[in-house]
């Protein structure tokens, strides 16, 4: 009696709160030192035998009360692809340029020109191959499509303003989706 009233107790919480699958999934890391936690992720493993793992944030910037619209969206995410060499995903891929591991990050800084409140869009990558930039990628485990799929990453990328900016910390767990390219 004991396992059955369990058993229904767990199915109802799950028909209840459906959003409960989901909420092991996410994406953070920090860009130099300032945290980012994704809302929006994206595992896809393409027919071509690569993954496309993203993260996307947007959230609503306040321009004070005389600006109109007075809020705005900014975004920040990030993007990467792995292929690997052989059969298993598992494992640490290393890249020095975008041919290897293309990763591009975007994010915002939040300013002022001519005295009035700005957003300014910032993006970063591994195009110009410096030979300062790496950037890692490590997957714990990998499965079927639906598979909670646990990793890590961090590197140092070139940004559109010449600078090295770091990635650092970087955490993600999530479902694998399949993509019919």
């Amino acid at each position: 009696m004991r396992i059955w009233t369990r058993s229904l107790g767990i199915a109802l919480f799950f028909l209840a709160f459906p959003q409960a699958f989901a909420q092991n999934e996410f994406m953070s890391y920090t860009l130099d030192g300032r945290l980012l936690q994704m809302k929006e992720t994206k595992l896809l493993r393409h027919s071509d035998n690569y993954l496309t793992i993203e993260g996307a944030v947007k959230e609503k910037v306040d321009f004070g009360e005389d600006a109109q619209p007075r809020y705005r969206d900014a975004e920040a995410g990030i993007s990467f692809q792995i292929s690997p060499e052989g059969d298993s995903f598992v494992g640490t891929f290393k890249g020095k340029s975008s041919d290897t591991l293309p990763v591009y990050v975007s994010w915002y800084e939040i300013g002022k020109e001519q005295g009035f409140v700005k957003i300014f869009a910032h993006s970063a990558d591994m195009d110009s191959s410096q030979p300062e930039q790496i950037f890692t990628v490590t997957l714990e485990n990998y499965g079927e499509e639906g598979t909670l799929i646990r990793g890590t990453f961090s590197g140092k990328l070139k940004g559109d303003d010449g600078k090295l900016h770091a990635v650092e910390e970087g955490k993600f767990a999530i479902r694998r989706k399949n993509v019919k390219d």
